[in-house]
């Protein structure tokens, strides 16, 4: 039966900086973990709403593992579709961010050697229904450590709504949805229209919920995008330009706390929870249940019509053409929309970079589809054709293509959303993007070439044989920047002064790594290319984070802006425990969560572990040889007998290393003429100094001179036993060390044959000096550790 686990005396070390929580999140893989028996009583708790997490792919691994209810053939049918991962509680449209722990063949990462296992995914799902089932769930967790993420679709781009070892909130049955005419405002008693809905709801199902009573909602145009995490991290739409975004239009929201407590919070109580859920990102204050949100007219019709430049030729001098036919395609954008358009564009780029590459096949271009409500078509083109000709102006029409679509009207906004939205979202691929929000500064305020340049070379391609795709949003403008102060809430002020977010792709997944090596890959090169050309670009702007960068090394800045400090206060009065963690989320920096072990952990405990995983393993050998030394030095103490090891020359080795094999729970070191031993446990550090001189090697350190009372005889006696016990399994943790492989190993999935003890561990120490140490108990979990997390 496995050991419980003690805190070693290296985390006593390194917690010293970190918070009073636990520096680690539980696992399957602690002996505090629930057992099945704890489990089942929650699910009796919450009415029978609990789910134990049952990969869908695992129907198409032999003898399906975990019981999957779903033939094979549907999930392969189905698994690029998001609505289909939306339907299911554990799963999730990016696969990538749950460490492709269970995925049908076919599918991006798919490998037949790694099998199937929860792997990334949550070991239990809380299917709820009511706001006390979310309240019990919650305390439920927080009370014993373990991480906790929502869920409601599953769309999150960027590993958000998954993660090892945690129990999910799945919002997805949260679908009331109720309008009224003249909300009442708490706060000044002003009425206005509004729509009451629950955060189970994508887009689809809100936005045509609304039509039914006449009215708009600022929402996103992929009708499989969850209300929930979209609004909260900002949740720009067809509409932002005109109204604002979707978080500036939250009037009130009903939030679960992970300490149980059911708040409603709005401009006349709970004002500073409000202010984060408008814009402070998603998963990470609390589980919103509901929303009471602005409700616009419905348009009386919408105008499109769209500027498309291309280069005429694959020759070079076309090329550098188009590039700068773009830009004042860009350029122009400000103006457009302050004239009251919106829109959506692409550009597609081969990597020109690249000399050793033929451009032969290849093509630049883009396009901008504009549209407009409650106009006509001719005032739409009266505002296009100076852009064009602007354009032609600027390259000639010998070597870029310019055209400017026909206009089309859709009868209102409603048959605008439906035409918009046809395709269906996919889902279940790869990839891994960067964003920027860009304003007039950034657009028009800026030579041609110099911003033909930036587009350029934002648009590099991480393989040299493939192309760059740029997404090109028309969400700011007008709307943002007209929203009342008072409806302003965590929102990056960026967003205020933004026309274009911007969003650039092109990076590679390497789908012949893990997915935490394939992230950490992809991150450095964002990090190293696309990245710097954003800050010389629009320095001190932004990004929006929903769409953004997950691993940008100042996500703070960008995701956040000003608004981030006070956003840490708040998240920590209302998760206290910090229970909700998500990646680049509020005090993210301060945790590092690997997708190969699924370990969460404290950052400042990161460093220990990094360098002591470094130094251990090339160590390890003279270590298990040394914890002899150890027994045979305790027995020649215990019972003055002559020392076994005696050669002078293995003094100064043994000095070194004497101290790396000590227990980790009952330390002894020494600095000058003070000796101490520490006896760290679970509850307490007992910390007894002993005024002598420092021993001359470690064999008159361990002689009876130094301790002569019968309680260290005792303690040295149980450390004889225990260095017989570490003994035997150094050999397992060498294993350990060199193969972080995941943890869904068979020999890991039953708790109680876990190999651990509270002795195994190993700290280094020289000259009184601490280093470093790892903890094998530690090993699988999400902790306070070094740096940012890389996948």
């Amino acid at each position: 039966m496995a050991v419980k686990a003690t805190v070693s005396f290296f985390t006593i070390i390194c917690a010293l900086g970190a918070s009073a929580q636990q520096t680690c999140k539980l696992t399957p893989f602690d002996a505090d973990w629930p057992s099945e028996a704890d489990w089942s009583a929650l699910n009796t708790t919450l009415g029978g709403s609990l789910i134990k997490t049952r990969p869908v792919a695992s129907s198409c691994y032999p003898g399906n593992p975990f019981h999957s209810s779903q033939a094979c053939e549907i999930v392969k049918k189905e698994w690029g579709y998001s609505y289909y991962h939306a339907s299911l509680p554990e799963s999730v449209g990016s696969p990538l961010y749950a460490n492709n722990s269970c995925l049908p063949p076919g599918a991006p990462g798919y490998t037949a050697t790694k099998g199937c296992s929860v792997g990334g995914a949550p070991q239990y799902v809380v299917n709820a229904t009511t706001e006390q089932q979310v309240a019990t769930a919650m305390v439920w967790a927080s009370e014993r450590n373990i991480r906790i993420i929502i869920e409601g679709t599953g769309h999150d781009l960027n590993g958000r709504s998954s993660g090892a070892y945690s129990l999910s909130i799945w919002t997805h049955n949260f679908k009331n949805l109720d309008f009224d005419a003249s909300w009442r405002s708490p706060s000044d008693n002003r009425t206005e229209a509004a729509i009451i809905l629950g955060s189970g709801h994508n887009w689809g199902s809100a936005s045509r919920g609304a039509a039914k009573f006449g009215r708009v909602l600022v929402g996103g145009v992929d009708p499989t995008v969850g209300v929930g995490g979209h609004i909260q991290g900002g949740g720009h739409g067809p509409l932002s330009s005109t109204y604002g975004l979707g978080a500036d239009q939250i009037l009130q929201v009903r939030v679960v706390t992970t300490q149980g407590q059911v708040l409603v919070a709005n401009e006349a109580q709970n004002r500073d929870l409000l202010w984060a859920i408008r814009g402070g990102g998603a998963g990470q204050y609390g589980v919103v249940t509901g929303y009471v949100l602005k409700a616009h007219p419905n348009p009386g019709n919408v105008v499109s019509c769209a500027i498309e430049v291309s280069a005429a030729g694959n020759n070079p001098a076309a090329k550098e053409a188009a590039w700068r036919g773009f830009a004042v395609l860009l350029a122009s954008v400000p103006d457009l929309m302050d004239a009251g358009l919106t829109g959506t564009g692409m550009g597609l780029a081969s990597a020109l970079q690249n000399a050793s590459v033929s451009n032969s096949t290849r093509k630049v271009s883009a396009s901008i589809s504009f549209f407009t409500y409650n106009t006509t078509e001719d005032k739409v083109t009266s505002l296009l054709k100076p852009v064009r000709d602007r354009i032609l102006a600027e390259v000639g029409n010998s070597t870029v293509t310019v055209n400017l679509s026909e206009p089309s009207t859709q009868p209102d906004f409603m048959a605008f959303f439906e035409s918009a939205s046809e395709a269906p979202s996919g889902a279940g691929t790869a990839g891994l993007m960067t964003s920027r929000l860009l304003g007039r500064k950034e657009l028009s305020d800026i030579p041609i070439s110099t911003l033909a340049s930036y587009l350029q070379r934002i648009m590099v391609s991480q393989d040299p044989t493939g192309s760059s795709v740029m997404v090109i949003g028309l969400q700011g403008g007008l709307g943002p920047r007209n929203v009342p102060e008072a409806m302003r809430g965590a929102l990056n002020p960026v967003w205020r002064s933004t026309y274009i977010h911007m969003m650039s792709y092109g990076a590679s997944i390497d789908s012949n790594v893990s997915p935490q090596e394939a992230l950490a890959g992809v991150a450095q090169w964002l990090e190293e290319t696309k990245e710097p050309v954003w800050r010389e670009w629009a320095p001190g702007s932004g990004a929006y984070m929903n769409e953004g960068n997950p691993f940008d090394s100042m996500f703070k800045e960008d995701f956040y802006g000003a608004s981030y400090d006070r956003l840490a206060e708040i998240k920590r009065k209302y998760d206290p425990t910090e229970s909700l963690f998500v990646l680049s989320g509020v005090g993210s920096d301060a945790w590092d969560y690997d997708l190969n072990s699924g370990r969460t952990m404290p950052i400042i405990e990161a460093v220990c572990v990094a360098a002591a995983v470094a130094v251990n393993t090339v160590i390890l050998a003279c270590a298990i040889t040394f914890q002899l030394m150890s027994c045979f030095v305790t027995v020649s103490y215990v019972w003055s007998v002559p020392p076994v090891v005696s050669v002078p020359s293995l003094l100064p080795v043994i000095s070194l290393f004497m101290p790396m094999v000590v227990n980790t729970e009952s330390l002894i070191v020494w600095a000058g003429s003070v000796t101490a031993v520490i006896v760290v446990s679970a509850s307490d550090v007992i910390f007894i100094p002993i005024p002598v001189q420092a021993p001359s090697s470690i064999m008159s350190f361990f002689s009876p001179h130094v301790f002569p009372s019968p309680p260290f005889m005792s303690l040295l006696v149980l450390l004889l036993f225990r260095r017989l016990l570490q003994l035997s399994l150094s050999f397992e943790l060498l294993a350990l060390l060199l193969d972080f492989e995941h943890p869904g190993r068979t020999r890991f999935h039953h708790r109680k044959r876990v190999v651990r003890s509270d002795s195994f561990g190993i700290s280094l120490v020289a000259a009184g000096t601490f280093i470093a140490s790892y903890d094998l108990a530690r090993g699988f979990k999400l902790c306070k550790v070094g740096s940012r997390p890389s996948g």
